[in-house]
């Protein structure tokens, strides 16, 4: 046989099985840690927290409250003072980020500006505290403390909504290392609010079709081209993971007989604690979850939303997102280019 002639029938054969093995979807198998999603009821603003924590703490409010006007001043002091050193601490963390788009940066430097500034602020109400200072102390039905200082009122929270252990533990390790706490303290250890996310996705070629990032439960990201593969796979599998998280949130929200209503549900951003609330009904019951990617695409979460809802159900869904068409500005330039 003609030496061109194999070498032509050899490169068709190479081509065919090239096509034929792209065209499947070769999954791949990434696990991301993230952090456990908060519900909140009604109140955009009062976590549900962790129930033998608020026991402890409110525990050790009441008996303060019982005791001398000393003892209740002392415990507003420590309140107010581990209030300030945690905000200046998470200031001070967020000083050192430095986010990848100049929005992102802005907002955080403008969430760590008014972070200390509240911080200082509860310094200074701390310092002004003596024992004619007029002080009241409430605990509502679910453990929250608020303070009444001089008729200004003093929510006790920390900066990170949903890391409410934190603030806690610290008040209750200071006051009970000079102060007689009759409280049980089982439970206190903190529990692990990590939560692994995993994702099965892969790339899928067909010289017939355009690239697509697809998963195993339905997620098709279809791009114009290949270039820049691996940082379109970054960004596919963060969109990914926030997405799964969204899910994994909305389903124990259902679980514990929560209303989910799809056509009100959206998402809100909050610039005082770099979270955000996705709002499910129109009682404002809502779910707190770190997201980076989906605010900054709104489309996209919206185009989701039929998805994750079939997600919620243990349903099959196909979701085609055209990503040339969704994203924008900086990300899109770094794709497509």
């Amino acid at each position: 046989m003609d030496y061109l002639i194999q070498k032509k029938i050899l490169l068709i054969t190479i081509s065919a099985f090239t096509i034929a093995i792209s065209s499947a979807y070769g999954y791949n198998d990434f696990t991301f840690s993230v952090e456990q999603p908060e519900l909140t009821i009604g109140s955009k603003k009062t976590p549900l927290l962790n129930q033998q924590k608020q026991t402890a703490l409110s525990s050790i409010a009441m008996q303060m409250q019982s005791r001398t006007d000393n003892d209740l001043m002392e415990f507003t002091k420590v309140s107010l003072h581990e209030m300030s050193t945690l905000y200046k601490e998470e200031s001070i963390r967020a000083g050192r980020e430095y986010p990848s788009t100049k929005k992102k940066r802005q907002k955080l430097y403008s969430w760590s500006f008014s972070t200390l500034k509240y911080a200082h602020y509860l310094q200074e109400i701390l310092e002004s505290i003596d024992t004619e200072t007029p002080i009241e102390l409430h605990i509502g039905n679910t453990g929250e403390l608020l303070f009444i200082i001089n008729g200004l009122p003093f929510i006790v929270n920390g900066p990170l909504i949903n890391r409410p252990d934190i603030i806690e533990q610290r008040i209750i390790n200071t006051v009970c290392s000079y102060k007689d706490c009759d409280v049980e303290f089982p439970g206190l250890q903190q529990k692990s609010r990590k939560k692994n996310i995993i994702i099965q996705a892969g790339w899928r070629m067909d010289e017939k079709k355009q690239p697509e990032y697809v998963t195993d439960d339905g997620l098709h990201f279809i791009f114009s081209n290949i270039k820049n593969r691996a940082r379109k796979q970054e960004i596919c599998l963060n969109i990914i993971k926030e997405l799964k998280l969204i899910v994994h949130a909305l389903k124990e929200t259902s679980e514990k007989g929560i209303f989910l209503d799809w056509d009100s549900m959206h998402i809100e951003s909050d610039a005082e604690h770099a979270y955000y609330r996705i709002i499910i009904n129109a009682f404002g019951d809502a779910v707190i979850v770190n997201l980076m990617e989906l605010p900054n695409i709104p489309e996209l979460t919206k185009l989701s939303l039929s998805w994750i809802k079939a997600r919620v159900e243990s349903k099959p869904y196909q979701q085609n997102l055209y990503v040339d068409v969704l994203f924008a500005g900086e990300v899109r330039k770094q794709l497509m280019n």
